[in-house]
Formats: C-alpha cells, sequence, structure tokens
C-alpha cells in the first residue's frame, strides 16, 4: 500500500491519506521500525502489514514520539517497545534485533556514542 498524505491525530493514531479516497488509521504504537528506500519510507508494522509512503527520515523524526522511536542509522527509524535485542557488534556499532521484523538492524558507531550520551542504551 502507498500513501500520499501523512496526519498526526493524536499520541496513539495516525491518518494516511491513501490513493485520496480511502483513509486508514494506524496505531503508532504498532510501528516496529521505518527503513528509507530512495524517494520513499518503508513502515513495518508489528503485525506484519507494511507501508511505503513519500516522507523522509527527517520528516518521521519531527512526527513520531521521541521517547519511543530513536533513529539507528541514515536509513533507519525503530521503535524501542518491538526492540527484542541489542548486540555489540565487532566496530563499536550494535545490532539490534526486533520481535517481529526479522533481519538484524545495524546501528552505526554514530548513533550508538549518541544514544550512549543521551543514556539510552
Amino acid at each position: 500500500m502507498t500513501a500520499e498524505i501523512l496526519t498526526k491525530t493524536d499520541n496513539d493514531n495516525i491518518v494516511l491519506l491513501v490513493e485520496i479516497k480511502n483513509v486508514e488509521e494506524l496505531q503508532i504504537s504498532a510501528i516496529e521500525c521505518i527503513i528509507a528506500d530512495n524517494i520513499y519510507t518503508t513502515v513495518f508494522f508489528n503485525d506484519g502489514k507494511l507501508l511505503q509512503i513519500r516522507h523522509s527520515l527527517n520528516e518521521w523524526e519531527s512526527f513520531l514520539p521521541q521517547s519511543s522511536f530513536i533513529r539507528i542509522n541514515r536509513w533507519t527509524i525503530v521503535n524501542l517497545d518491538h526492540v527484542k535485542s541489542i548486540e555489540k557488534s565487532f566496530d563499536q556499532s550494535m545490532v539490534i534485533f526486533m520481535k517481529t521484523f526479522n533481519k538484524p538492524l545495524i546501528m552505526s558507531k554514530s548513533y550508538t556514542n549518541k544514544l550512549r550520551e543521551q543514556q539510552i542504551i
């Protein structure tokens, strides 16, 4: 599904206007991770649903609650509530495993240092 307009209704919901005719309400808390792909971002939900939308990660960062969502590299934002585990990697980066997203995500060294300074990890 591709969405064009993203509107926040409150802290728990987002409304996506899809193809100008359909409106779908989705829970922000159900977002597991968001991965950039060229001019689009793909949003992965904890129920396996995914959504492609034309918004940058910077737009997502300003939109999502900072208490739950963190950027882990140039291409990825994760929901801390859906992190299964975090492991150290050999090059001072971290590998993040999500609860339902089945690929490990790499937290770059610079983001690892930033989050350590903020005492998030």
